[in-house]
Order: structure tokens, then C-alpha cells, then sequence
């Protein structure tokens, strides 16, 4: 699991927490859209919250890399350029390259079985999605496997016994989470989450299993890569049609 976010931002008061929480969630969604503007006062009436720790956790979600801001602008939902998509992907690649060469090494009985059980659930998630890739207005957040795939990976990470490659992870994740949605959400999770995607998942996993390191490392890499390919056709197509600059 994620560490509690208290332990990576140190609220002054619960509010703090409440207002930081309820904004990265309508981030995370896309209820708040990239590139959108989202002035303090607008944001405090939205989530009914004072401005106090609305401010306070703008900056924090800034920081995060959730947000951007210019003087006599304001704050606004990060956009993406394709380098920068780039370097996000070349950063998990590293990092869960070398988690899963360390889980074939380091892997328990229980962390074999933690991570049998989340590729099953991503698996049963692929099959229930199959209905939903022909409906054109289906829900992002019912078409979603991030949860699921996420818990893959994280599975893999713990693991590792490495903390700080969780720490990492942590980082880069909702940032991640924020670029699907700048490049156009739904149909990058119809690739990024797919039965390519799965089978991926079986190759990593299986070579954990077998304590083969090299291979484990090597398959997370390719999985990594495949994703980050997805990125740039998705980000050459919107700029076709004039979505992105």
C-alpha cells in the first residue's frame, strides 16, 4: 500500500489533508481538466473548503508535479509535452526493471502469492472490459484497470524489499496517472491496459517466480517501453487533430 500521505506532506492541521486530498482526487479523475486554470477562490467553493489550506495544498500538489504555476496566473492542471512523457517512462523503466530483478531474488512464498492474486484480478478486469471498449460514452473510471494494474506493480515493488524503489514509485505514480489522462485517458487505457498488457504481466511474473533475475528485469523493461511507445502515438495523433500544441 501506499504510505499515508502524512508522511510525505506534514499537514498542519486535518484540513490541510482534506483539501489536499479532494483536489489531487478531482485532478486524478480528470473533474479538473488539463491545463485548466483553478484559482484559489473557485477551488475553495467547489470542495467547500476556506482558502487557507486550499493554498497550502496547491503548492503542495505543485510540488507533487500535479501543477504548475506563473505569477499573475495562478495555478493550473499540469499538460505534458512528449519529452516529458518520454523521461517520466524512462524513470519507471529503471525503476521497475530493477524491482522486479530484485523481487526474483527476494520474493517469499506470500509475495508470490500477493502477486498471483493481482494479476488474476487484472486479468478478470480485461475480461469484464470487453463490453465496455464498444461503448463510445463508457465511464473512464468504469473502463479503468489502473487500480488493478497498479496493484501489480506494487506487488512487484514489495517484493523487491527495496523501500526505496516503493518511494520512487510513489513520486512518479499520480503523475503518471495525470498524463494518461492529458492524452486522452479512455483510449490510452484500452492499450495500456489490454490483454498485451496482461500477458506482460504473466512474462514478469513468471520469471519471478523462476528467480530468474535478468529475465524478470528484462520483460519488466519491455512492459515499461511498450506503454511509453503507446504515450508518443497518442500524443502524435491529438496533435494531428489539434488537441495538443
Amino acid at each position: 500500500r501506499r504510505p499515508p500521505r502524512s508522511t510525505l506532506f506534514p499537514y498542519r492541521r486535518s484540513s490541510d489533508l482534506k483539501a489536499y486530498s479532494k483536489i489531487r482526487t478531482m485532478i486524478l479523475t480528470g473533474e479538473l481538466k488539463s491545463g485548466e486554470r483553478i484559482p484559489e477562490i473557485k477551488v475553495a467553493e467547489l470542495i467547500s473548503m476556506k482558502r487557507g489550506p486550499v493554498r497550502e495544498s496547491l503548492i503542495k500538489l505543485e510540488s507533487d508535479g500535479l501543477l504548475v504555476s506563473e505569477p499573475h496566473f495562478g495555478f493550473a492542471v499540469r499538460t505534458y509535452t512528449i519529452d516529458e512523457a518520454k523521461q517520466l517512462y524512462e524513470l519507471r523503466e529503471v525503476i521497475e526493471g530493477g524491482a522486479a530483478a530484485l523481487a526474483a531474488k527476494n520474493a517469499t512464498s506470500e509475495d508470490i502469492e500477493r502477486l498471483k492474486r493481482a494479476h488474476q484480478a487484472f486479468a478478470e478486469k480485461i475480461e469484464r472490459n470487453k463490453d465496455l471498449a464498444k461503448m463510445e460514452n463508457a465511464p473512464i473510471e468504469e473502463f479503468s484497470n489502473s487500480t488493478q494494474d497498479e496493484a501489480f506493480h506494487r506487488a512487484i515493488l514489495k517484493a523487491s524489499r527495496n523501500r526505496r524503489f516503493s518511494d520512487y514509485f510513489n513520486t512518479i505514480n499520480d503523475e503518471h496517472l495525470c498524463l494518461t489522462l492529458h492524452h486522452d485517458g479512455k483510449k490510452l487505457m484500452r492499450f495500456l491496459y489490454d490483454k498485451e498488457s496482461c500477458d506482460h504481466h504473466q512474462c514478469i511474473m513468471e520469471a519471478i517466480i523462476r528467480g530468474d533475475s535478468e529475465k524478470a528485469e528484462q520483460e519488466a523493461r519491455h512492459h515499461i517501453r511498450k506503454a511509453r511507445a503507446e504515450i508518443g502515438r497518442a500524443h502524435v495523433e491529438l496533435q494531428s487533430r489539434g488537441h495538443l500544441v
